[in-house]
């Protein structure tokens, strides 16, 4: 349903959609996957994992395309979904625009987790030294720094799973501050 609406100039085709989507379903299906997501260990496997929150995502990125349609939709996920929940899918969630006979228009689509991984630092870097003055060079700009930014992210990702350990995370290195915080209570 996102893809007829992504090329969508007719409001009218997503008010007669917005009117026939049973949203009482697309929030329970947000609800079931932001409580499987954020419940620790998940009781799905990896793959049933991905598969749940990719649909949860699809429903979600649907959702927001048709409250740019249709604001009555926005007021409707307003009152009818947990703030909670939206922020939840709302931070894993982005957008391009995109002009298109002089009408822009937003696609939503999921950021892959490893995005969460990238630094305030680099994400000001990027902000504040990519050429702005054309399109061409704001793309330009973005795509040779891009390889740097993913290396960074994976590195921060293989921290925060433990797999790059640094001296104060070694055990001989653990079991002395634990003989010196002894000594010293």
């Amino acid at each position: 349903m996102s893809a007829v609406l992504e090329g969508c100039r007719d409001s009218a085709l997503a008010a007669n959609m917005a009117n026939d989507i049973d949203f009482i379903n697309l929030f329970q299906i947000l609800v079931d996957a932001y409580d499987t997501a954020t419940t620790k260990p998940s009781k799905l496997s990896p793959t049933e994992l991905e598969e749940c929150l990719q649909t949860s995502f699809e429903t979600f990125t649907l959702l927001l395309t048709l409250r740019d349609y249709v604001p009555t939709v926005g007021i409707l996920i307003q009152k009818k979904l947990n703030q909670d929940i939206f922020t939840w899918f709302d931070e894993r969630t982005g957008h391009i625009e995109i002009n298109q006979d002089d009408e822009l228009r937003r696609i939503y689509f999921r950021l892959p987790e490893i995005t969460s991984r990238l630094t305030e630092e680099s994400k000001g870097r990027l902000l504040w030294s990519v050429d702005r003055s054309a399109a061409s060079r704001k793309l330009k700009g973005f795509l040779e720094m891009a390889g740097d930014f993913h290396r960074e992210m994976e590195h921060q990702e293989r921290i925060s799973a433990g797999k790059i350990t640094g001296p104060l995370t070694h055990p001989k290195t653990v079991k002395w501050m634990d003989v010196c915080a002894d000594w010293l209570a």
